[in-house]
């Protein structure tokens, strides 16, 4: 992070000068040096399975340039999940490499070079950024953008925004031993498609968005996190700014058992659900 440029914000106290947070979304109440780190990228591409090609810069403090916002060095790209490449592959042969992900030659010796506890950049050696979860990749992270909140399987689990995996021992593992679950994320979704469109909840293995009777009742966010957020938040608005006869409506609509509009704050509680996450595989780890 040598000469990263910087910039003040008000964001999460540090955990070295104080206890860490159990939600990243409780601010400190003054500014702090944030330096860059990561500038994450994406492009439509018909070639690719996914529809969308991805990619991460991280900060480089070799590269030889005056402006610092250009010392910036390319990590690699994803264009697919390489759903082929399940766990059960992967343990039985640990040399296999996703084909739908590259990994900079230069970015895989900075990973070695700091002999951490991190694997890979992505899992099973997908792509994802220096800043991102090792259990997950770009591309399956971004798949799960829909409008509303999703469930899937039987027991109907929120998606959050990455796989249901814990580190514990030094070992990552499903949180429910069940790996169906979490290859779930490392499908090819086509942009446009939601994430739970097509998935059988019966049979987590099985997956045909052609299916009307798997068919979503949601839309999907294009891979747009962004876009997300931006719905739970109109959404919210909506709700805490409905008329009297509004209010009364829905007051009526529950009390004679029709469907209950599904919670904004559901859609923020996976971005919660990530932060938990990776924060434990961090401290685990």
């Amino acid at each position: 992070m040598k000469g990263s440029p910087s910039m003040d914000a008000v964001i999460c106290r540090d955990p070295p000068t104080g206890p860490a947070p159990k939600n990243g979304k409780n601010r400190g109440t003054r500014p702090s040096k944030v330096r860059l780190i990561q500038v994450d990228f994406a492009v439509v591409d018909e070639r690719s399975p996914i529809g969308w090609v991805f990619g991460s810069y991280m900060y480089d403090c070799e590269v030889d340039d005056e402006e610092a916002w250009n010392r910036l060095s390319l990590v690699g790209l994803q264009w697919g999940n390489d759903s082929w490449l399940t766990q059960a592959l992967h343990n039985s042969d640990p040399d296999l490499k996703p084909r739908e992900s590259w990994i900079n030659p230069k970015a895989e010796k900075w990973r070695a070079s700091v002999a951490g506890s991190r694997p890979s950049w992505g899992w099973n050696g997908r792509m994802n950024g220096p800043a991102d979860n090792f259990i997950s990749a770009c591309a399956s992270c971004h798949s799960t953008a829909t409008r509303d909140p999703v469930y899937i399987g039987t027991s109907k689990t929120l998606v959050a925004n990455a796989p249901p995996l814990k580190t514990r021992g030094g070992k990552t593992q499903p949180t429910d031993g069940n790996w169906d679950a979490v290859m779930v994320y490392f499908r090819n979704v086509p942009r446009g498609v939601p994430f739970d469109q097509g998935l059988d909840p019966s049979d987590l293995t099985r997956y045909d968005p052609s299916d009307p009777k798997l068919a979503s009742r949601t839309k999907s966010a294009d891979y747009s996190l962004q876009l997300q957020a931006g719905w739970a938040s109109f959404h919210l608005w909506k709700k805490n700014n409905r008329s009297w006869a509004e209010r009364l409506l829905c007051a009526s609509k529950y009390a004679v058992g029709s469907d209950a509009e599904l919670d904004p704050a559901d859609v923020s509680q996976r971005d919660t659900l990530r932060q938990q996450s990776q924060a434990g595989n961090q401290k685990k780890n």
